[in-house]
C-alpha cells in the first residue's frame, strides 16, 4: 500500500509521499486541486491534493494531470469502476490503488 502524503485532502485522489518532484505540471492543469507544502524558507517542498475533484470539469482537470505527470504520484484509491476502467483505458491503472 502506498503512503499518502499528509497534507492530501481526504478522498480519493492523493499524492505519494516522497514522490513529488515539484515538476509543476498540477498547478499549470489544475491548480484548483493542488497546493503545494512549503519550506521553513518559503520554498516548495511537496505538491499534495489539496481539493477533490467534485465536478466533471474538475475531474478531466486531474485525470489530464495524471496523464502528464513524470511519475505515478498521483494515486487513485477509489472503487468507481467506470473511473478505473477509464484510466486502465488511457493507460495509467498502475495509479490504482484497487483494482
Amino acid at each position: 500500500m502506498r503512503e499518502r502524503y499528509s497534507e492530501n485532502a481526504a478522498g480519493d485522489f492523493y499524492v505519494e509521499k516522497n514522490c513529488c518532484t515539484l515538476c509543476d505540471v498540477p498547478m499549470v492543469l489544475a491548480p484548483g486541486l493542488f497546493s503545494y507544502a512549503m519550506k521553513s524558507d518559503g520554498t516548495p517542498d511537496h505538491c499534495y491534493v489539496s481539493k477533490q475533484p467534485a465536478t466533471d470539469c474538475e475531474l478531466k482537470a486531474m485525470i489530464k494531470t495524471i496523464q502528464c505527470a513524470e511519475f505515478n504520484c498521483i494515486r487513485y484509491q477509489g472503487s468507481n469502476q467506470q473511473l478505473l476502467d477509464h484510466l486502465d483505458s488511457i493507460g495509467h491503472s498502475a495509479i490504482c490503488d484497487r483494482k
